[in-house]
């Protein structure tokens, strides 16, 4: 799961390999030093993604009680 959406950070190379435009001007200004964070401790990736994945499955859970109420509650 990506957790760019919940963190706003992209990865190095997934900015190399999706934007590379974007990269290459970032490297050409000299800016791409100064955009770079640390990386997060492996504690907060995996509670990241647990959450994202609890989500999820909470969300998918709506749809199947939405799906269920619309088939057997209109009887």
């Amino acid at each position: 799961m990506d957790i760019t959406v919940f963190t706003g950070r992209v990865p190095l190379e997934e900015l190399k390999r999706d934007k590379p435009r974007e990269y290459q001007a970032l490297v050409d200004s000299g800016k791409l030093e100064e955009k770079l964070d640390l990386p997060y401790p492996p504690i907060v990736i995996r509670a990241i993604r647990a959450f994202a994945w609890g989500a999820l499955a909470v969300g998918f859970s709506i749809i199947l009680c939405i799906i269920y109420a619309m088939v057997c509650a209109y009887r």
